[in-house]
């Protein structure tokens, strides 16, 4: 089951010679899983799940799965134009162990809302797992509407979406449709992530709760616990992070901070080319002000403490 909370949309670390970084990841994962995240999104957009050959990908799920020991719900990114493309994904993902996928919807052909509801049902009846969707419209320039979400929703195996757009009235309009009190509603912007649940949304999928687990897990716990000052408060000292990280196009920014933090390099397998100068001393002053916040190598020694649990 997929349930409410904060889950990392986890980075995928390389090596000098493009390949996984296995030693990297083992460490970065089994850290994430003494914090209290709800899981990770492996091989998404953060994660650069289209770089990955298929072999890859297939490796890439089941070291996650294996090294979470499932203490971490495992949800495997999952992307195509072609429905078949995607069933043949789910079933590898699922052979290597995750729990759930999490399903983009067709990047540049932009299908209609009838060809966004054949895709999905198409996905469901040649598949087991459970789906969240993924609705990205900045990249993939298709919007799953309301009444589309609504639809879909109703598939037994469909059991959330990731909504990344700025419309905050969406999570509400989508809450009082839905029956099914189970399904998960997504932030997909780390900037919206408390007015997002305000409106009816069940938690977050983030890119930066991957370097601040325990903020974004406290921000979620003060929500849960009608605690909103303090959710709005602790929300607020990541707002120089949210700019900071526009500098450049996702992954690139949080790689560089993944690797200012001892978590590898911050290569891509993307064209994106380096962030900015500027960019990525925005970065550096905003990863010092987090200090007690960020997750850290702790093979390595810094000026500053390392805390995971503050």
């Amino acid at each position: 089951m997929v349930k409410s909370g904060v889950y990392v949309a986890m980075i995928t670390p390389w090596t000098s010679q493009g390949l996984i970084d296995w030693v990297t990841l083992k460490n970065y994962v089994t850290g994430l899983c003494e914090t209290p995240i709800s899981g990770f999104v492996v091989a998404g957009t953060t994660g650069e799940g289209m770089a990955l050959g298929a072999k890859e990908y297939q490796e890439l799920v089941s070291r996650v799965a294996e090294w979470s020991h499932k203490k971490k719900h495992i949800m495997a990114g999952v992307s195509g134009i072609l429905a078949d493309q995607v069933v043949s994904m789910i079933s590898g993902a699922e052979k290597s162990g995750a729990d759930s996928v999490l399903v983009l919807t067709p990047h540049y052909i932009r299908p209609s809302q009838k060809g966004l509801l054949s895709f999905f049902h198409h996905i469901h009846e040649h598949t087991a797992l459970p789906m969240v969707m993924y609705n990205n419209p900045g990249r993939t320039c298709v919007n799953i509407d309301i009444d589309t979400v609504c639809q879909l929703a109703a598939y037994p195996r469909i059991v959330g979406i990731k909504d990344s757009t700025p419309d905050l009235s969406r999570p509400s309009a989508m809450r009082a449709r839905i029956q099914d009190p189970h399904f998960q509603i997504f932030s997909g912007e780390d900037s919206t992530f408390v007015p997002f649940v305000a409106g009816g949304g069940s938690g977050v999928i983030s890119v930066q709760a991957g370097i601040l687990p325990v903020l974004y897990t406290h921000i979620w716990q003060a929500m849960k616990n009608q605690k909103w000052p303090v959710a709005q408060e602790k929300s607020q000292m990541l707002n120089p992070l949210h700019r900071a990280m526009a500098c450049g196009v996702n992954p690139g920014p949080i790689k560089y901070a993944a690797s200012v933090l001892g978590w590898g390099n911050d290569h891509t397998r993307f064209p994106l080319g380096p962030l900015s100068s500027s960019g990525r001393s925005a970065i550096d002053e905003a990863l010092h002000a987090l200090t007690p916040f960020v997750y850290r190598d702790e093979r390595k020694e810094y000026e500053t403490p390392h805390l995971v649990t503050a």
